[in-house]
């Protein structure tokens, strides 16, 4: 399966037929977290720039207009870093690990190490047919000590906010249709860029069921709105 980035979003192909991803679904839902975010990053700049004696207001509106989008892009590389190494180490590959990732890659192979969960797969592209969606799996493990599969997330945003939830349970729907598996749980996990110290968000089966049904009613708007 190949993954396709465009400016409209991210799909998967295969034979012929495109998969939207699930991070693209998930985009049909408003954020007005983000939308504050975005606010304050680009009022920052302009106070920023104001101080700079001699600039003018066309590159005070320029730099302004552009903040947020260089601190997320930036913010995505670091959090792709990470993803990238994390699957090395779980491959049991050595190497070394960049200075500004060290914080957040010690932390999760201490949660690895004391975790008692048997880690399985990691970034496996999943998709289901019946749906029509598609998506990069970040952790596939087993909990021993209660026999279930559980489906986890890394994220290294400033917070967990509630579509991570929406997209474990798409991945889980996905993998539960390629293989038949049922997963009884699904996480995330945070990893702080500064502080050594992961948060990890657990939804049990009920909750897990509620999030696949609310993830298909997105993924129903998302392909009403594609009709337009």
């Amino acid at each position: 399966m190949k993954r396709v980035d465009t400016n409209t979003g991210r799909y998967y192909e295969l034979d012929g037929v495109k998969y939207p991803s699930v991070t693209t679904i998930l985009g049909t839902i408003s954020k007005p977290e983000l939308n504050r975010w975005v606010k304050k990053m680009t009022l920052d700049k302009v106070q920023e720039s104001l101080a700079i004696s001699g600039i003018s207001s066309e590159e005070v509106i320029k730099q302004a207009s552009v903040a947020s989008d260089t601190i997320r892009d930036e913010a995505a590389n670091i959090g792709s870093s990470v993803h990238d190494y994390i699957h090395r180490y779980l491959k049991g590959e050595t190497f070394a690990i960049p200075e500004h990732l060290s914080i957040p890659y010690n932390t999760f192979v201490e949660f690895h190490n004391t975790s008692g969960l048997i880690f399985i797969k990691s970034e496996e592209i999943v998709y289901s047919k019946k749906h029509v969606f598609a998506g990069t799996l970040d952790l596939l493990v087993s909990d021993p000590s209660e026999g279930v599969f559980i489906v986890g997330d890394i994220k290294t945003s400033n917070n967990i906010y509630q579509e991570a939830y929406l997209q474990v349970a798409a991945y889980s729907i996905a993998y539960h249709e390629m293989y038949g598996v049922d997963i009884g749980e699904t996480f995330i996990i945070r990893l702080d860029k500064n502080l050594s110290k992961a948060e990890i968000k657990v939804r049990d089966k009920d909750a897990l069921e509620r999030d696949k049904s609310v993830f298909l009613s997105v993924l129903d708007i998302y392909k009403y709105l594609k009709e337009r």
